[in-house]
């Protein structure tokens, strides 16, 4: 049983990793592109994208999200880590990222990605679907920890997980707020269980 989003995706995985994991970018309501754990983003050129993370995020097992940890984790989802981490870094994200030539680190929270030719729809690429979550680098680096352990930045942490059920704790060092100034989330857990048989 695999917890990781980018080599599983299995209802088990999918049911929780949006509130475990979170991407660089999201899609409102009308359908464009907003900033979840990038600030922002500018095109540079037709070939050359420059992103900045949000300051001050960290995943849950207190490493930084900065430039060093997003490279990785582009990096693992291209598929260019599998010869130094092994296999589990290769997921289903491989094709997606087929045009991404280089990612290079620019400062603590920015990184410049380049492409071997022009993409209009770049940042559809980097959303895909909502699937392209950034894992902690102690995550992505061994296969155990990979399928043993979901790290992301999101709202919850990752307490324990079954075929029949996953359970999932606040995180109290969550970045975001609602619009008040209110700390998110509002629930201190939440449990999903497993029916096998939906119908009942």
């Amino acid at each position: 049983l695999s917890m990781d989003p980018h080599s599983s995706n299995n209802s088990f995985t999918n049911s929780f990793v949006t509130n475990v994991y979170e991407p660089l970018v999201k899609f409102n309501e009308k359908l464009q592109v907003e900033p979840a754990l990038a600030e922002s983003w500018t095109t540079v050129s037709p070939t050359v994208w420059r992103f900045t993370l949000r300051k001050g995020v960290k995943f849950h097992n207190g490493e930084a999200l900065d430039s060093t940890a997003l490279k990785l984790n582009l990096e693992a989802l291209r598929g260019t880590l599998a010869s130094v981490y092994g296999t589990h870094t290769l997921g289903s994200a491989v094709p997606f990222t087929a045009n991404i030539k280089a990612i290079t680190v620019v400062d603590a929270l920015t990184v410049v990605v380049t492409t071997w030719r022009a993409q209009p729809d770049f940042m559809d690429t980097i959303y895909a679907s909502g699937r392209f979550y950034m894992r902690a680098p102690a995550q992505i680096k061994t296969a155990a920890a990979c399928k043993a352990a979901p790290i992301g930045t999101g709202p919850f942490t990752f307490v324990s997980g079954t075929q029949e059920e996953t359970k999932v704790a606040k995180n109290p060092n969550y970045w975001r707020k609602d619009k008040d100034g209110n700390a998110l989330p509002y629930l201190n857990s939440i449990t999903f269980k497993y029916i096998s048989e939906p119908a009942q």
